[in-house]
């Protein structure tokens, strides 16, 4: 029988050809832990409810050429029209939650 594409792998030059030993899940866990505790301390914000957040019009509005990461937009645009008003009112709560902070 020959041998299918699937079957073989093929490594890019300089590639280690070793194998690595096989990490546990608590062995991947405890490594994260530590990455985490040397990573300086943020301090949490409240988790926000993005779906059920109440949609407001301040007005007057400014119109911006702004670039987004496609991702975003495409998240924001699943759920129907308005979804600039959406993203509106994230950077609202965004700004009234930094005002709160002062």
């Amino acid at each position: 029988m020959g041998e299918t594409a699937a079957d073989s792998t093929e490594l890019p030059p300089g590639a280690a050809t070793e194998q690595r030993p096989a990490v546990t899940e608590t062995e991947m866990r405890a490594g994260l832990t530590r990455e985490m505790a040397k990573r300086p301390k943020r301090q949490a914000t409240p988790p926000v409810d993005w779906l059920r957040m109440g949609l407001s019009r301040p007005e007057p509005k400014t119109q911006v050429a702004l670039r987004l990461d496609a991702d975003v937009v495409t998240w924001f645009r699943q759920f129907g029209p308005g979804y600039q008003t959406r993203i509106g009112a994230v950077l609202r709560a965004f700004v009234d939650a930094q005002k709160t902070r002062r």
